[in-house]
């Protein structure tokens, strides 16, 4: 509110016949004019309510939020308070993950992996996967034993927490992934906090996937394309790794609006079945890191991805 009268004191002024009523700001109306036989006649007001200021003219009726107002009189202005709200907005909404963040990892119960003794049953857990963690992810992963779950936090590139992801390491849990969104500006994904967008950047869609590559992301779903295009990432940089289910309608949509679009892909050379799984976690465990880099094929070319996608779908 206290932003919107700083800009309503460099409007003001342009108005005929205006006063000061407790807060709220009385004028002759720009929209009608108001009265054309009596111009002492002043009927719109800007009025202070909770959220800031509202336009109403008791003559012609015409309302508006402050902003559509000066949008209409004073477009410069307007286009200068819309960025200052959503500035506003921003701290306002940083400062809640702030919050957010200390209230529910400063929690005794969660405890950076990196404080856990290297026998812990978590870590027992990573090597049943085959799962090996960076310094930089053990200083940033958590666990809660009173959930039985890794803790991911979600990051913006600033380190800025726009939600979390939680695994369950029982496999008893009907729920094994629960994921939180804290800031509903972003979209989720793990990883931009780590990302060197100087470098190749491959972006999978499960989390324990990406671990297994040095700079990568995961995209938490299987639109792998909108993390690339939401994030603006480098294109000619980036290889989006899908699962490998060339038997999901959905997938293979994905993968076909992807080649339209020009990005780059990884593409499965044996089916899932030979492999051992449809994700890069699932052939790792069961083979090892060398099976499948030979079982990868990197495409940049949207002739190569075409055939290659052709070939991948009769796997």
């Amino acid at each position: 509110m206290n932003e919107d009268f700083v800009f309503i004191e460099k409007i003001i002024h342009h108005f005929e016949r205006v006063k000061e009523v407790h807060g709220s700001f009385n004028f002759r109306c720009p929209y009608c004019g108001d009265s054309q036989k009596d111009e002492r006649k002043a009927r719109g007001w800007l009025n202070q309510t909770d959220s800031g200021y509202f336009f109403h003219c008791f003559n012609c009726q015409k309302s508006n939020s402050f902003y559509g107002f000066l949008k209409d009189f004073f477009p410069q202005l307007a286009a200068s308070y819309h960025s200052n709200k959503f500035l506003s907005r921003g701290r306002q909404r940083e400062k809640s993950s702030q919050k957010v963040e200390k209230r529910f990892f400063d929690d005794s119960d969660f405890v950076l992996l990196k404080h856990l003794d290297s026998d812990h049953r978590v870590f027992t857990f990573l090597e049943k996967r085959k799962v090996k963690l960076s310094k930089k992810h053990l200083d940033d992963i958590y666990f809660s034993s009173k959930r039985e779950r890794i803790f991911f936090p979600l990051r913006r590139p600033s380190g800025y927490l726009m939600g979390y992801q939680g695994r369950d390491i029982t496999g008893k849990s009907d729920i094994r992934y629960l994921t939180k969104k804290i800031d509903p500006r972003w979209r989720l994904s793990y990883g931009l906090n780590f990302l060197d967008r100087e470098k190749t950047i491959i972006v999978t869609e499960g989390i324990f996937d990406a671990l297994f590559f040095r700079n990568s992301i995961a995209a938490l779903c299987s639109d792998l394309s909108s993390i690339v295009l939401k994030e603006e990432l480098p294109k000619e940089r980036v290889f989006l790794l899908f699962d490998n289910e060339p038997r999901n309608e959905q997938i293979v949509s994905m993968m076909e609006k992807a080649v339209a679009n020009d990005l780059n892909l990884i593409f499965w050379k044996k089916s899932s079945e030979e492999l051992g799984g449809k994700d890069v976690n699932d052939v790792v465990k069961t083979f090892g890191r060398k099976v499948l880099k030979e079982s990868l094929e990197f495409s940049d070319s949207k002739l190569k991805s075409m055939l290659l996608l052709s070939r991948w779908r009769k796997l």
